[in-house]
């Protein structure tokens, strides 16, 4: 119901792509929205930080930071998968009790979900954040 509500053409911003994956329990919209947040220019506002919670958020500064110094390294999701492996763990668990015949992986391939989501369609920078 979460994402078929996001996929026909409503807009979600950065902070709230990463709040929903965490209420609806979408690892794939975590990860795309914190790879999001500190992949852009401009720092956190307090609100998405409020929104965020503090863990995330000092993970994301953390992140950013080493980014603006140039010590990140190529792959920012990885990191993130890294720096955030508690919570996208527990995220990734319920996401298996929710599968469909529709969503496993083709025989021989590995257990990770296997649809993708176009996040350039549903997701619109806030001007707040």
């Amino acid at each position: 119901m979460a994402i078929s509500y996001f996929e026909d053409g409503s807009e979600l911003n950065i902070v709230e792509l990463v709040v929903y994956g965490r209420e609806f329990k979408i690892s794939t919209w975590i990860n795309a929205g914190c790879t999001m947040i500190v992949s852009r220019d401009r720092t956190i506002s307090k609100l998405s930080a409020s929104k965020l919670g503090f863990d995330i958020t000092s993970e994301l500064f953390r992140l950013r930071e080493r980014r603006i110094q140039g010590t990140l390294g190529s792959d920012l999701s990885a990191l993130i998968r890294i720096a955030l492996k508690d919570e996208l763990d527990l995220v990734e668990r319920s996401e298996l009790e929710y599968r469909t015949d529709k969503d496993q992986a083709p025989a021989g391939e590995d257990s990770e979900l296997v649809y993708e989501i176009s996040l350039e369609a549903t997701v619109t920078p806030a001007s707040e954040i």
